[in-house]
């Protein structure tokens, strides 16, 4: 018999959400990686055999989930942070002040991710 959805999530929401938060501080990324967990549980729940405690299997598929969703955040984080070298010695080049530059970028929509494992 499967354990039924919706007392997993009443049972472990808290702890798939306090996980996905320790692990990524930008609290909008650790949502969808949060989310990416519940969609994992779903998929995989008629994978679950009782050989572990579901505690333990909910626990072992979270922390896989984060972990690579962290992992790629900060492959995404390490790219814009090329592009905004990049960007840094174009700029230089051209002489313009770069604190100038700098109070512009949240008016055209540019934003650097945060992750804890950047």
């Amino acid at each position: 018999m499967q354990p039924d959805l919706k007392e997993i999530v009443e049972q472990y929401g808290v702890m798939v959400s306090s996980i996905a938060h320790r692990m990524i501080q930008n609290k909008e990324i650790a949502k969808e990686a949060a989310q990416e967990v519940w969609y994992e549980i779903i998929k995989s729940i008629d994978s679950f055999n009782g050989e572990s405690g579901l505690s333990t299997w909910i626990y072992t598929l979270c922390k896989r989930t984060i972990l690579r969703y962290a992992r790629n955040e900060r492959i995404a984080t390490m790219n814009e942070l090329r592009e905004f070298l990049v960007l840094y010695h174009a700029i230089n080049q051209q002489n313009v002040d770069f604190r100038s530059f700098l109070s512009v970028l949240p008016y055209i929509g540019t934003e650097i991710s945060h992750s804890r494992y950047a």
